[in-house]
């Protein structure tokens, strides 16, 4: 929660929880050298998403799958971004080297498999 989270969540009526949602994604994830990005959502302590933000950041996540490989304007010019997903990534702890597990999207993946995510914008299956 930062200050203003906070007050948005406090606006009264027409703004508040009874007409709108408000959620964040942690982590747009943008390898500007490849065009490709993703998104990320981050929880520690084996956290969960509410339903809430589950539902808004699909939405998010749809809207950019819709929008992926078209033409858009970049610091770099006009060209093509690929979007490649949204991962909901879960700690035991904080960070991948303080855990003894984490779960990308709802399964167990190892440090090295992170990376790879980061590194290729993919989740490897087995």
């Amino acid at each position: 929660m930062t200050p203003f989270s906070q007050w948005l969540r406090a606006l009264p009526a027409p703004c508040d929880s009874t007409s709108y949602d408000n959620q964040n994604i942690d982590y747009i994830w943008f390898n500007f050298r490849q065009g490709w990005l993703i998104t990320m959502e981050e929880k520690r302590f084996g956290a969960r998403q509410t339903v809430a933000q589950a539902d808004t950041q699909s939405i998010v996540a749809q809207m950019l799958a819709f929008a992926s490989g078209h033409i858009v304007t970049t610091l770099r010019g006009r060209r093509k971004i690929e979007y490649r997903g949204h991962f909901l990534i879960v700690f035991q702890n904080t960070t991948p080297d303080d855990s003894e597990w984490i779960t990308v999207n709802g399964e167990k993946v190892s440090r090295d498999e992170l990376l790879e995510l980061l590194q290729t914008g993919k989740v490897r299956r087995a």
